[in-house]
């Protein structure tokens, strides 16, 4: 397999009304990466993953998954699926099983599975996604959080070798919304590509390791987070802003409050807290 599981070359895609949404749009994804499609509402974030996903068609370019071609037969997009599934951005129109265990089975029922591979794999799901609990539940009667937790599962039972996160954090509170990145941490940590979508430069900073950075169709940059997100002009042209953790690791430094020579710059605030300690130690002992 390439090193690269998913390649785009020169696609784009214009919706009915005219609306160009992407343009010659060339991209890379390494394998096994957590990977954070960053752009403003209407940058082309959300086309992108639908294509990714043969739901839509690009009228021109090739995207090639594995280093091979999307097709688009029945036969061929059914594939497609099992190996790279979507958590889309409203958990409602992703649900539509009685319960959760129902909604969770219905993927690996759908490869054609025998009924105890059916079993284990909606058991790990749930187990993996903490929501063991609900599984006899009606998704109707979920919070809105849970129902974001039970998508992941459905999409983690067919065993995906890509997951792609629709701004994956959209709508919930801050307990469920680090519930949600947690677990794409460790789905991660398991070697699955995981790849999302935001507008956030804080989230998409500290949690990537490589960021995508989309504004009207195209591709304006692509890169590890710390550099990436030193060229101001290029995230002015997505209508973005530096994080703000990396704004205020930048005053520190330039205030002589942590070491000029600090190597890579902080992406959470332990890294940060280190730093100033350790600028702080270097001062005394001068």
């Amino acid at each position: 397999m390439s090193a690269n599981i998913i390649e785009t070359k020169g696609i784009v895609f214009t919706y009915a009304d005219g609306t160009r949404a992407l343009t010659d749009l060339s991209l890379t994804v390494p394998a096994g990466k957590r990977i954070a499609v960053l752009g403003a509402n209407g940058s082309g974030k959300t086309t992108l993953f639908l294509c990714l996903n043969g739901i839509l068609r690009p009228q021109q370019g090739q995207i090639l998954c594995g280093g091979e071609p999307l097709k688009y037969d029945k036969k061929s997009l059914r594939r497609l699926r099992s190996r790279l599934g979507i958590v889309f951005q409203d958990p409602e129109i992703q649900l539509f099983a009685a319960s959760v265990q129902q909604e969770v089975a219905f993927g690996p029922l759908n490869l054609g599975l025998r009924e105890t591979e059916v079993r284990q794999r909606v058991q790990q799901a749930l187990a993996f996604t903490g929501i063991e609990k609900l599984k006899e539940k009606a998704t109707h009667m979920l919070s809105y959080g849970q129902k974001k937790q039970v998508a992941i599962a459905s999409i983690l039972a067919m065993e995906p070798e890509i997951l792609i996160g629709d701004e994956p954090t959209a709508w919930l509170d801050q307990e469920h919304a680090r519930k949600v990145m947690d677990l794409f941490y460790a789905i991660s940590d398991k070697g699955t590509t995981v790849i999302i979508s935001t507008h956030d430069a804080d989230l998409a900073y500290s949690w990537a390791e490589e960021v995508v950075l989309l504004g009207r169709g195209k591709l304006l940059g692509k890169g590890p987070p710390e550099e990436l997100f030193n060229h101001e002009e290029m995230l002015a042209a997505a209508g973005l802003r530096q994080p703000l953790l990396l704004e205020i690791y930048l005053l520190l430094k330039e205030k002589g409050y942590v070491l000029a020579d600090t190597g890579t710059p902080p992406r959470n605030l332990g890294a940060l807290s280190r730093l100033i300690r350790e600028g702080s130690e270097c001062r005394s002992s001068s």
